[in-house]
């Protein structure tokens, strides 16, 4: 099931990069942000209107909140700089510990107050430890669209 999940994400990932390369020779470069060439060459950097009004979207429930702590963020990131997800103090909490509601009450409480959190997908929510790709059983098995993180020995159906 797992390896069916990941072969039709990277087919649509292709179809994705073959068609944002088809625009590629035309005036326009992205159909959806509207920029000619000369735009986006002109460009140090892009943010996106969200970005700009620090407007994100939670990882685990989809809801849009503010992360701009100045004026009481409502969403946080993790302490990974390179991973980019958002999440609810009270989303992230009961994803780091379900099984003790006042545990995650009180991490919920921590988060709240700006202090660091690793994002649910860099450790394993069966075993709680990081991923080292130099062992194949403790590769991360994980999702773009679901906000917990298995390895390949801790998945639930792996014998």
């Amino acid at each position: 099931m797992m390896r069916l999940i990941l072969k039709t994400s990277l087919i649509l990932f292709v179809l994705f990069v073959m068609k944002v390369a088809s625009f590629c020779g035309k005036e326009t470069m992205c159909e959806s942000l509207g920029f000619t060439q000369a735009e986006v060459d002109a460009m140090q950097f892009f943010f996106c209107k969200n970005c700009e009004d620090r407007q994100h979207q939670c990882f685990a429930c989809r809801k849009l909140g503010s992360s701009d702590r100045s004026s009481g963020a409502e969403v946080f990131a993790g302490i990974s700089v390179a991973c980019g997800k958002f999440y609810h103090p009270r989303c992230v909490a009961h994803l780091i510990d379900q099984d003790n509601g006042v545990i995650a009450e009180e991490l919920e409480k921590k988060i709240s107050k700006g202090e660091p959190f690793t994002c649910p997908i860099h450790k394993c929510c069966v075993c709680k430890q990081g991923e080292n790709k130099k062992d194949p059983e403790m590769r991360f098995a994980a999702s773009s669209r679901f906000p917990k993180s298995y390895h390949r020995k801790c998945l639930p159906w792996h014998s």
